[in-house]
This record gives C-alpha cells, structure tokens and sequence, in this order.
C-alpha cells in the first residue's frame, strides 16, 4: 500500500503546482480583461466628446477601382457621395451657405 501513498502524494503535489501556476496566471488574465474593458469604454466616451459638427470625407473605392468620395453630414446625420473632389467642394460650399443662411434666420 506504500506505493499507493506516494502516488497519491505525488499526483497531489502535481497538482498543486498546476494550480500555483494557473492561478497568478488567471489573475493576470482576469486583470487584462478589466483593463482592455476599461479601455474600450474610456475610447467610447473620448469619442462621444470630441463628435465634431464638421462633416467627415473619405475617398473610397468600388471593386472595379474607381475612386469616390463619401461625405458624412453629422448635423443631419446622412451620408452624401460625390465622384469628385470638386464635387465635394460644391457640396461643401452649398451645405456651409445654407447652414450659416439658416443661423441668420
């Protein structure tokens, strides 16, 4: 029966070890997690502040690689699309006229 004993007292050992080395680990995982959580929150809340009322233009491109430009208006909170740059200017151009007309009004 001896022998059965010091299985049992090895494969204890075993797996206190294991369990010595999981666990900071699991702490530090859990920490991380916390953390990444937190960061994606503080970014979510950066950017609700710094929204801007300046409309937002990206080039983009269709798949057969033809470029276009995608404006979005955040004080109406549509999307408008232009094939060129002057396109956008003129867009540009009218949307700031009717704005600054309708502030005066």
């Amino acid at each position: 029966m001896q022998p059965l004993h010091n299985e049992n007292t090895a494969m204890n050992n075993y797996k206190l070890t294991l369990v010595q080395l999981y666990e900071p680990l699991a702490k530090t995982s859990l920490i991380r997690r916390s953390f990444a959580k937190l960061n994606r929150l503080w970014q979510a809340l950066v950017r609700s502040v710094q929204t801007t009322q300046e409309p937002k233009i990206t080039q983009m491109r269709n798949c057969q690689g033809h470029s276009y430009f995608k404006i979005y208006d955040p004080l109406t909170g549509q999307h408008y699309y232009a094939d060129s740059e002057q396109e956008v200017r003129i867009w540009l151009d009218c949307d700031r006229y009717q704005q600054t007309r309708t502030q005066r009004n």
